[in-house]
């Protein structure tokens, strides 16, 4: 009769289904808790592995940062080199002109102003000359304006030439 499922159930059918239920209960809680410590553990592994490849990751983008920092500070060094080389040309070619300007002050004798070669140019066409004339690579002047070499000088300077030659 023990198998039969339409017979009355007694306390004692109860009281042992209640104690079935409670050791299947204790069971699946027991494997409830060893599977959730092994996800525990697995979601921590593959934590720690994420965590690794991270650190390696950030790690490579710091050299590759780095390394391109230094090769921007490279070309930066080669611009300034190369900007202080045409400062240091310009220079050079600034000192020959106001050089020659000297030079023509003198043969003019008119004393030294101190202005730039704009006003120096204007200056010497107040004078009737043209600033060609005197610097032939003044930008004021159209290339109309450009004497020939025997036309430049004057006949005083002919002069002097023939006699230095003598």
């Amino acid at each position: 009769m023990e198998n039969d499922r339409n017979s009355p159930a007694t306390k004692g059918d109860l009281v042992e289904l209640r104690s079935e239920l409670k050791a299947d209960l204790a069971e699946v809680r027991f494997e409830m808790k060893s599977d959730l410590e092994d996800y525990k553990v697995e979601v921590n592994l593959r934590f720690q592995a994420f965590e690794h490849r991270m650190e390696q990751f950030l790690s490579d983008m710091e050299g590759r940062i780095i390394t391109s920092n230094y090769r921007l500070a490279e070309s930066m060094l080669q611009r300034i080199k190369q900007g202080e080389g045409n400062q240091a040309a310009f220079n050079a070619r600034l000192a020959m002109l106001e050089e020659r300007l000297l030079e023509v002050e003198k043969r003019l004798h008119i004393p030294p102003s101190g202005l730039g070669l704009r006003e120096s140019c204007a200056r010497l066409g107040k004078l009737k000359l043209t600033p060609r004339r005197i610097f032939p690579w003044c930008g004021d002047c159209s290339p109309s304006e450009i004497p020939t070499r025997s036309a430049s000088t004057s006949p005083a300077h002919r002069d002097r030439e023939t006699a230095s030659r003598r």
